[in-house]
């Protein structure tokens, strides 16, 4: 059989085949980690529940320890330092959602914990159909602003919004 030998004479399918299986590793690496930090996340919205529910289900105590939390989880650069752009939106909306995750806290966990990207195969996107399909993301979130991009370069019948300060 023949060899594809580069300008080194080094063997580029074999140099090929190992810089796949090295990022099939990472790829898998980098699910895993995903996965791991989604059922940490979801281990704590759970804790937070049963710590809220103990100090008295509904009351302000319990929705402030929600509170705290949510208050955090914003401050990621994802949400584009919403708390300084809107500040009273933004304290409406924390309430609003600490008042939901006081009774929905485990609903949230469990959704996170079995929907996680992270075990959901990269297969199922190739059932998609483009021309019925709307694929949204927010400026502010640049890793899927930029999958939105990128799958509507490569499948131009797809439709992709991306919605400016958001």
């Amino acid at each position: 059989p023949g060899m594809l030998l580069d300008r080194k004479h080094k063997n580029v399918q074999e140099e090929d085949s190992k810089s796949m299986t090295e990022r099939i590793g990472l790829q898998i690496e980098a699910r895993k980690k995903r996965m791991d930090m989604d059922d940490r996340l979801s281990s704590k919205i759970s804790s937070i529940f049963t710590h809220s529910h103990l100090l008295s289900p509904g009351s302000i105590s319990s929705v402030l320890v929600w509170a705290e939390f949510l208050n955090k989880w914003y401050d990621a650069p994802l949400w584009g330092s919403l708390k300084m752009r809107q500040p009273t939106k933004y304290q409406n909306m924390i309430m609003k959602r600490a008042n939901s995750l006081s009774q929905r806290g485990p609903d949230i966990a469990s959704v996170l914990r079995y929907a996680s990207p992270s075990r959901n195969s990269n297969v199922e996107w190739q059932y998609i159909n483009p021309p019925n399909t709307l694929f949204v993301a927010g400026t502010f979130d640049s890793k899927y602003s930029g999958i939105g991009n990128q799958w509507k370069e490569t499948v131009p019948e797809l439709e992709f919004i991306e919605v400016p300060d958001a």
